[in-house]
């Protein structure tokens, strides 16, 4: 027999039959460390793949209070009316008229 077995200890440092303590703890605590780095890669990527995502949907569809202002300029462009002026009132015509009265009689200008 060898001198470790007549003493009781084997050479693993544990108990004949019995479970090597600082093994498992070893096992352990590697395996832990290994799944919290699994979570938080997973956590990382998810969050990246949302914030895209989010970032997306910001681009494309822009917020009730942004697309309410718009549709209030855009009608603003294109209506009729009198303002106010300093001189007294001005004829307020719609965007896409007011451009063509300003071609016409900038040619009309440059043809004198």
């Amino acid at each position: 027999m060898a001198h470790s077995e007549q003493s009781g200890h084997h050479e693993g440092g544990g108990e004949p039959g019995g479970l090597n303590v600082a093994t498992i703890a070893v096992v352990g605590a590697v395996g832990t460390m290994l799944v919290v780095i699994i979570v938080l890669a997973v956590e990382a990527w998810l969050a990246g793949y949302r914030d895209a995502q989010v970032g997306a949907l910001r681009h494309d569809q822009p917020d009730a209070a942004m697309q309410e202002y718009r549709r209030e300029q855009r009608e603003k462009l294109n209506e009729l009316g009198w303002v106010e002026g300093q001189e007294g009132n001005v004829a307020k015509v719609p965007i896409g008229r007011a451009m063509e009265i300003y071609s016409e009689r900038r040619i009309e200008l440059q043809g004198e």
